[in-house]
């Protein structure tokens, strides 16, 4: 999936694409499957002890 330009201002973006892209820079790993015709979605970020 082509990256939003988030350098254009608001009323230039395109719709589709910004939750992604904020998900995927916020998360340390990101996968999807479709299983047994259900979506998958697994997120996983790494924490520090004691965070």
């Amino acid at each position: 999936m082509k990256k939003p330009d988030t350098s254009l201002p608001l009323e230039e973006r395109s719709i589709s694409g910004l939750g992604i892209h904020l998900v995927s820079n916020m998360m340390d790993e990101v996968s999807y499957k479709r299983r047994t015709g259900k979506n998958v979605a697994i997120l996983v970020k790494h924490l520090e002890a004691g965070s």
